[in-house]
Parts: C-alpha cells; sequence; structure tokens
C-alpha cells in the first residue's frame, strides 16, 4: 500500500514539473486564417490572416508572441463597393491557466498597430477620397486545440475592419512531445508529455 502510494505521489511531482506543456508556449509558431463579421460598411465579411511566435515567458502565467496582421474586406459606400485593407504588427498574451489548458483551451488578449487603407465619401467634391490612415485594434481570444496542428480560434474586439474573426489555426512548430519513463522497481511504463 504504501509502495502504492510513493509510486502515485512520485508520479504526481513528474507530471507536475515536466507540465510545462502549454497550448502555446515560447519558441511556438502559430498562424491564424479566418473571417471577420460585424463593421459599419456592409455585411459581407472580411478575410484575415495573422501569425505569431511566443517569444517572451511571463512566469507562471504565460507568455508573450509577437506577429503581424492583414486583413481585406470589400466593402460599399452609398452604393459604391471598394476594397479596404489593413496590414501591421501585432502583440498577443497568452494565459496559461492550468484548468483551460486541460480541456485544450488557449486564452489570449492583445493589441494590434498598422495602416488602413480605405475610401471615404467627400461631400465638397461629392467623390470617394483614397485614405491610408494609421489604426489600432485591441482584442481577447481563444482558441480550442483539435490536435497538435490544428486549432479553431474566435477574437472579439475593437479592430479597424471587423469586430469578430473566426477561422483556424496552424501551429507549425509543435514541440509537445511524448516521454516514456519507468519507475524504478516498476514494471510498468508510464508517458508523461514533455515539451
Amino acid at each position: 500500500m504504501i509502495r502504492k502510494i510513493i509510486l502515485v505521489s512520485v508520479l504526481g511531482i513528474l507530471s507536475m514539473s515536466l507540465q510545462a506543456q502549454y497550448l502555446f508556449d515560447k519558441g511556438n509558431i502559430a498562424v491564424n486564417a479566418g473571417v471577420g463579421f460585424f463593421s459599419l460598411d456592409g455585411v459581407a465579411p472580411s478575410l484575415n490572416v495573422s501569425s505569431e511566435y511566443g517569444l517572451f515567458p511571463t512566469g507562471e502565467v504565460g507568455v508573450i508572441a509577437v506577429g503581424g496582421a492583414m486583413e481585406y474586406k470589400y466593402s460599399l459606400i452609398r452604393g459604391q463597393g471598394y476594397n479596404q485593407v489593413t496590414i501591421g504588427p501585432r502583440i498577443t498574451w497568452h494565459m496559461q491557466i492550468p484548468f483551460f489548458e486541460k480541456i485544450n483551451f488557449d486564452f489570449y488578449s492583445g493589441l494590434g498597430a498598422g495602416l488602413h487603407h480605405y475610401r471615404e465619401y467627400n461631400s465638397t467634391t461629392t467623390g470617394f477620397d483614397r485614405k491610408l490612415s494609421a489604426y489600432m485594434e485591441y482584442f481577447v481570444g481563444s482558441r480550442l486545440k483539435l490536435n497538435s496542428d490544428l486549432s479553431l480560434f474566435a477574437e472579439f474586439g475593437d479592430g479597424a475592419i471587423a469586430s469578430v474573426k473566426v477561422g483556424f489555426v496552424y501551429h507549425i512548430n509543435s514541440s509537445i512531445q511524448k516521454r516514456s519513463v519507468v519507475i524504478p522497481g516498476s514494471k510498468n511504463k508510464y508517458f508523461l508529455i514533455k515539451k
């Protein structure tokens, strides 16, 4: 009985020490691709892509990632169609919350900035002027990991083109690997997830 208690205790300690297996961690790369909704210039959805690289660990509470984003939308002003595009860097903070990581959820928040190309109605000339201006965005999001390479994502916030974004995430260099651990005096082999 005591041997079983010691075995369970050792396994618990090992699994806790090896559980730096966060859903998004330092050195990880992720690429998002999706559609955006809810803007004031037409009902057509926007298309967006973004990527990020986990760079700065924040102790036991997460990792900060840096990357970039681009978004495209076909819009309407007074019946005239035009294209608008945003492009710029963004930074995200992935919060490593054990309960949500157990059910494969990755929660994050972030900020973005960059250039926004669009058109604006000119009441003086009754024409449409091309505009290029800076934008800022802030957002919160979550990912549901489907397997080691693929996740679903949803983001909510205040962006230049869309307020809600949903889509897929591809994880390029997932470094999660299985490692076998054999406890001395035991014939059983235990598999622990390790970064």
